[in-house]
C-alpha cells in the first residue's frame, strides 16, 4: 500500500510537472516495490521515472529508467498496463521533441486501448497523436496530414459528451496545433487564439502549469503577429507564477536541461520578444511535499 500510495502521488506530481516531489515519491515507491519483488509494479514505476526524467530534460537518466522498465517487465501485463507503457514511452519521446516517434507510440497506445475497451485512454492517446503530427508538420513547414483533422472531428462529440475537462483541454490543444500548420489568415488567427485561450483556462482548472506556459506563449506569439504587443505582454506576465511553480520544484542541477526543452525555450523567447526580462525565480526545497503518515496527518482538515 505504501508503494502504491507513493506511486499515485508521484504520478500526479509528474503530470503536474512538479518534478522534484514526483521523483522523490517515485523513488520511494520503487524501493518498496523492489523489496516486494513485484516486477509489474517495478516496471510501471520505472517508466514513470523515465517520463519524469524526460520532463527534466535529462535524456541519459530517462534512457536508463526506460531500459530498467523494459528489463523488469514480466511476460504478462494487464491490458491497461501494456497500454500505459506505450503511452508513457510516447511521453518520453514527446519531451525530447522526437515527434515521429511520439506519433508512432501514441498511435500504438490508442490502438491497444481501443482493442481492450479503455475508451477514455484511447481518446487521450489519439489526441496526443494529433498533437504530435501537427508538431512534426509545423517543424517541417508542411500542412498537417488530413488524418489529424479527421481524428479531431471524430472526437469532437465524444469529448464534449465525456464531461472530462482533461480531454477538453487536449482537444483544444490539438485543434490549436493543427491550425498552426495551415496558411495564416485573420479567421485562422482568431480561431487559434480562441483555442489557446481554452487550453489556458482548462490548464488553470486542472493545475497543469507547464500547459499554462505553453498556451500563454503560443497566444502571445499570435498577438505579436497582429501587432498587439501590450496584450502579448499581459499574457506573459500572467504566466510567470506558473513558471515559478515549476522552477521551485525542480531538482538542483537540472536547470539547463529543463530550460532546453522546446516548449520552455519558446516560452523564454516569447518573454523576451514582448519586451520583458526573463528572470529565474527563487528556489525552494524540491523535495518538500505532502507525504501522509500517521504522525503528520491532522485529525481535521486545516480551516485554511
Amino acid at each position: 500500500l505504501q508503494a502504491k500510495g507513493h506511486l499515485a502521488l508521484g504520478m500526479v506530481r509528474s503530470l503536474q510537472q512538479f518534478l522534484g516531489p514526483a521523483l522523490s515519491h517515485l523513488d520511494r515507491a520503487l524501493a518498496r516495490a523492489q523489496r516486494l519483488g513485484d516486477a509489474a509494479l517495478v516496471s510501471l514505476i520505472q517508466i514513470w521515472r523515465a517520463r519524469t526524467f524526460a520532463a527534466m530534460g535529462d535524456s541519459v537518466a530517462a534512457d536508463h529508467a526506460q531500459f530498467e522498465a523494459l528489463a523488469a517487465q514480466p511476460p504478462l501485463l494487464s491490458p491497461e498496463e501494456q497500454g500505459d507503457h506505450l503511452f508513457l514511452q510516447g511521453e518520453v519521446a514527446r519531451f525530447r521533441s522526437a515527434w515521429r516517434d511520439t506519433a508512432r507510440l501514441f498511435r500504438a497506445a490508442a490502438e491497444h486501448y481501443e482493442s481492450t475497451g479503455l475508451l477514455w485512454r484511447q481518446r487521450l492517446a489519439q489526441l496526443r497523436f494529433c498533437q504530435a503530427v501537427a508538431r512534426e508538420a509545423r517543424l517541417s513547414r508542411l500542412e498537417a496530414p488530413e488524418q489529424g483533422w479527421a481524428i479531431l472531428e471524430n472526437l469532437k462529440g465524444p469529448v464534449e459528451g465525456s464531461g472530462s475537462r482533461w480531454l477538453d483541454l487536449e482537444w483544444h490543444r490539438a485543434h490549436a496545433l493543427l491550425l498552426s500548420t495551415v496558411p495564416a489568415t485573420e479567421a485562422v488567427a482568431l480561431e487559434s487564439l480562441a483555442a489557446w485561450s481554452e487550453v489556458q483556462a482548462a490548464a488553470r482548472d486542472l493545475q497543469f502549469p507547464a500547459l499554462i506556459l505553453e498556451a500563454s506563449a503560443e497566444g502571445a506569439q499570435l498577438l505579436l503577429q497582429r501587432g498587439e504587443k501590450l496584450g502579448a505582454r499581459a499574457r506573459m506576465q500572467d504566466a510567470f507564477p506558473s513558471f515559478q511553480q515549476l522552477w521551485a520544484r525542480l531538482p538542483e542541477g537540472q536547470e539547463n536541461g529543463f530550460l532546453g526543452r522546446e516548449d520552455l525555450h519558446r516560452f523564454r523567447q516569447t518573454v523576451e520578444a514582448v519586451g520583458l526580462r526573463f528572470i529565474q525565480p527563487e528556489r525552494a526545497d524540491p523535495l518538500v511535499d505532502w507525504t501522509p503518515t500517521q504522525m503528520n496527518l491532522p485529525a481535521f482538515p486545516d480551516p485554511e
